[in-house]
């Protein structure tokens, strides 16, 4: 492969990830507006973007962290029984 081809393959994984991250940013913000008119409606009054996208974002970083602590329990479960599969290759062999 010459570089040439390598530049352009990598420029369009560049391109594809740059439109996944520019349709997931417009989808939070999306999200984020869509919060804020419920909030809104449901406290009948205009409230401060900023204070409302401040408790919005710590729901969402709390939600990756979530995930992030299940995925690594499950990842621990994987290793246990990867270990007992390797130790019970090894009494057989």
């Amino acid at each position: 492969m010459s570089s040439k081809n390598f530049n352009g393959d990598v420029f369009k994984i560049k391109n594809k990830i740059a439109k996944e991250v520019d349709e997931l940013a417009n989808n939070l913000i999306n999200e984020f507006y869509s919060h804020y008119n419920e909030v809104s409606e449901r406290e009948n009054s205009v409230l401060d973007q900023s204070k409302v996208f401040e408790g919005w974002v710590i729901q969402k970083i709390a939600g990756l962290q979530l995930m992030i602590y299940r995925f690594n329990d499950e990842i621990e479960k994987i290793r246990k029984e990867l270990n007992k599969i390797s130790k019970l290759s090894k009494q057989i062999s």
